[in-house]
């Protein structure tokens, strides 16, 4: 099992629905930093100890419970980055809008109603649920998404969806394989590397990221 992010673009909203959006995404900010800062004065630095400190939030940053505990799962994210880290660097904390994490009860993707050829994003907001057109093909495996996080572009001046899709791996028999190949990340430029088992290269190429 993987998981792969899908990055879908939404037609521009009118303002309204910008606007509910972007009240949505400042309080799950404004959320996130409580519940950080709490979390750390308190000595909540497990998932449960912070699970259980964080309902409060909802009357506090007037959010519904979805985004409240989907915000929460970010901070124990970072936290546990923090921890990692030796607790060295800050504490974590977002000074603009970041991207929203949304699970199954605060988004969806379906087809319009009004239009069957296209689909449609619902993300819950403070003030209820705003529905952005898509651009572009959506497969149905991407249907199948549980979590997305919500981006706002300044170059596009929209907003972009990040799709979690999780995808099955087939169990490979070691005793199977006699090549591997391995890929390098340069800037405006990959390498592909095929290894035999012994790791003895026997091929390698560079290719611009424009032609793959």
């Amino acid at each position: 099992m993987f998981c792969k992010t899908i990055r879908i673009k939404c037609i521009t909203p009118n303002a309204v629905k910008r606007n509910a959006l972007f009240l949505t995404m400042r309080r799950a900010r404004k959320c996130a930093n409580y519940i950080v800062q709490e979390a750390f004065d308190k000595k909540l630095l497990n998932a449960t100890a912070i699970n259980n400190a964080t309902y409060q939030n909802c009357t506090r940053y007037n959010l519904p419970t979805g985004l409240v505990q989907t915000a929460r799962n970010k901070v124990v994210e970072a936290l546990q980055t923090w921890k990692t880290t030796g607790m060295v660097n800050p504490l974590p904390h977002w000074d603009n809008i970041p991207a929203m994490r949304l699970d199954a009860r605060t988004f969806v993707v379906k087809t319009n109603q009004n239009n069957p050829n296209q689909y449609v994003a619902g993300i819950t907001t403070a003030s209820g649920k705003v529905y952005l057109p898509v651009i572009g093909v959506v497969k149905p495996e991407w249907l199948t998404a549980k979590s997305a996080d919500l981006v706002w572009s300044h170059q596009h001046q929209t907003f972009f969806l990040h799709l979690h899709v999780k995808r099955e791996v087939p169990k490979v028999d070691i005793k199977t394989i006699k090549h591997v190949l391995g890929f390098d990340l340069n800037f405006g430029r990959i390498v592909c590397t095929v290894k035999d088992l012994s790791g003895r290269i026997l091929a390698s190429r560079f290719f611009q990221l424009g032609r793959l």
